[in-house]
């Protein structure tokens, strides 16, 4: 999400990798084609079949290296359900004596836990409870997540 600082920026910027302006709307394969470079899109799921890329004002028909970084980053992105954080949580909706109790010696081993330098906190974002952004700064630990 933008702050209105950097939506602000934004609406100044001429073009780059994030704005595009048009003086018209009158070629409308050209509006097409931006849409589909802003949204780094994949042959054959939105304009005619070609993958179109936006790095910084340029916007063409990626190469075939630009194609294969896309692939990549977006199968990166391709986890199970169960490796995704729990986005509308926040720490204090967690049942944390349940998780250190009855969750975490089933998921962890004990060896583990006896080396473990997380905080709680630490602790639920590493087994996907938790996403790591709601973490606030004086509950990380000073080792990092």
């Amino acid at each position: 999400m933008l702050t209105d600082q950097e939506l602000q920026a934004l609406m100044a910027d001429l073009e780059s990798d994030r704005v595009e302006r048009k003086a018209a709307l009158s070629d409308k394969n050209e509006i097409r084609r931006a849409i589909c470079a802003f949204a780094n899109d994949l042959p054959d799921n939105r304009y005619n079949g070609r993958v179109w890329v936006r790095v910084a004002p340029r916007r063409a028909q990626a190469t075939a290296e630009e194609e294969r970084r896309l692939t990549e980053k977006r199968r990166a992105g391709d986890l199970p359900f169960d490796q995704h954080p729990i986005l509308n949580v926040a720490p204090e909706d967690l049942d944390w004596e349940r998780f250190r109790r009855d969750y975490l010696p089933l998921a962890v081993a004990p060896e583990v836990l006896v080396e473990n330098q997380r905080t709680p906190e630490e602790q639920f974002a590493s087994l996907h409870f938790l996403d790591r952004a709601k973490i606030p700064k004086e509950r990380q630990s000073a080792t990092g997540i």
